[in-house]
């Protein structure tokens, strides 16, 4: 049986997601990150030019 990973559901537009043990989502990498001030100013950056791109 191959273990799957808590993975946020993919939409055309990219939405900053957290859970509850810290931790944000990495449109990019595809994994959960530890959620540092330094991490969410970039996923909230991602998210951002995502939008725009859309």
């Amino acid at each position: 049986m191959k273990k799957t990973k808590n993975v946020p559901e993919t939409s055309s537009l990219l939405v900053i997601q957290r859970n509850e043990q810290g931790k944000i989502w990495s449109h990019i990498r595809q994994k959960w990150l530890i959620e540092t001030p330094e991490e969410r100013v970039r996923q909230e950056y991602v998210c951002s030019l995502g939008s725009v791109l859309n």
